[in-house]
C-alpha cells in the first residue's frame, strides 16, 4: 500500500512539470519536499503545493510540522474537515505547540463551533501566555458567546502585552459601557483617541458614553468629529440629531435627522416627521 501511495505521488508530481530531487537520504528528500511546498502554497499554487506535502508526509510520517502546514493549505483551500484532521495528527505527534490547537480553535470559530473552539483555544493559551494573538481570538469568541466578563479579561490579557493598541482600548470602552461602568469606560474611550485621533469610531464611542454621563455638549462635539472623519454612518448622525435637540440646535438636529432617515434609519425619519415638521 505505502508502495502504491509513494507511487501516486510521483505520478502528481510528474504532472507539475517539477523535478523530483535528487537525494539518496529519504530525509533530506522529505525537507526538499516540504520546502518547495512551502513555495508552492505561498505563490498560490495549492494543487500543486498539496501534492509536495503529501509526499513529505509520506517519507516521515512522523513529523508533526508535516501535517500542520498541509492542514494550513487545506485551510486556505477551504478544505476544512481535511485541515482539522491534519492539526489533530500534528497534536497527536507533538501536544506542545499552541499553533496546532490555535488552527482549530480559529476553523471551529468559523464554524461557530464554539464548545469545540474554546477548550483549543485555551490549551494554546496555556502552553504560550504571552502570545497576544491567541488572547484576542478568545475575547472575540466570549463576545460572540455573549461571555462579556470574559471578554474583558481576554482583552484585559492582550493590553497587557501590547499596551498601545487604541482599537482595543475602544473594545474596553464599549464592553464597560454596556456593564453600565461609565467611569471605566470613559478612561478607555480618551485613551483611544490619545493614541489616535483619526478614528471616527472611537470619537463615536465616546460620544455615546459622554451622552450617558449627560454631557451633551462634549457628546455632540465628539459626534461632529466622528462625523467629519465619515460622514456616513447613519448611527452617528442620530446621536449627533438627539444630542443637537437636547442642546436646542434644532436646525442642525434636523439636518441630521434628514440625513439619518435618507441612510434608512427608521426612527430619524419618525422623529424628522413629528419634530422637523413642526418646527420648520
Amino acid at each position: 500500500m505505502r508502495f502504491l501511495s509513494l507511487l501516486f505521488l510521483l505520478f502528481g508530481l510528474a504532472a507539475c512539470n517539477l523535478d523530483l530531487p535528487s537525494a539518496d537520504d529519504p530525509s533530506f528528500s522529505s525537507l526538499e519536499y516540504f520546502y518547495l511546498a512551502q513555495e508552492k502554497h505561498n505563490h498560490g499554487k495549492f494543487d500543486t503545493a498539496y501534492v509536495l506535502y503529501t509526499a513529505a508526509i509520506e517519507a516521515i510520517p512522523e513529523e508533526p510540522e508535516f501535517y500542520y502546514e498541509r492542514g494550513r493549505l487545506l485551510y486556505d483551500m477551504d478544505r476544512y474537515k481535511e485541515a482539522l484532521a491534519d492539526y489533530a495528527q500534528a497534536i497527536k505527534l507533538d501536544e506542545s505547540q499552541a499553533k496546532y490547537y490555535h488552527a482549530q480553535a480559529v476553523i471551529y470559530a468559523e464554524e461557530e463551533q464554539f464548545d469545540l473552539a474554546l477548550p483549543a483555544l485555551r490549551t494554546a493559551v496555556d502552553i504560550s501566555p504571552e502570545n497576544a494573538s491567541l488572547h484576542s481570538l478568545l475575547g472575540d469568541i466570549h463576545l460572540q458567546q455573549g461571555d462579556t466578563l470574559g471578554a474583558l479579561d481576554d482583552y484585559q490579557a492582550f493590553l497587557r502585552l501590547q499596551p498601545q493598541r487604541p482599537d482595543f482600548r475602544d473594545k474596553l470602552a464599549s464592553i464597560y459601557y454596556s456593564l453600565g461602568n461609565m467611569k471605566r469606560a470613559r478612561k478607555e474611550a480618551e485613551l483611544a483617541l490619545r493614541m489616535d485621533d483619526k478614528n471616527a469610531n472611537y470619537y463615536y464611542t465616546y460620544a455615546l458614553i459622554l451622552s450617558e454621563l449627560g454631557e451633551d455638549a462634549l457628546a455632540l462635539d465628539g459626534c461632529r468629529k466622528a462625523l467629519e472623519l465619515d460622514p456616513t454612518q447613519r448611527d452617528f448622525y442620530y446621536l449627533a440629531a438627539v444630542m443637537a435637540l437636547n442642546m436646542g440646535e434644532n436646525a442642525e438636529a434636523c439636518d441630521y435627522l434628514q440625513k439619518a432617515a435618507e441612510a434608512g434609519d427608521e426612527d430619524a425619519a419618525e422623529l424628522q416627521a413629528e419634530y422637523c415638521a413642526q418646527n420648520s
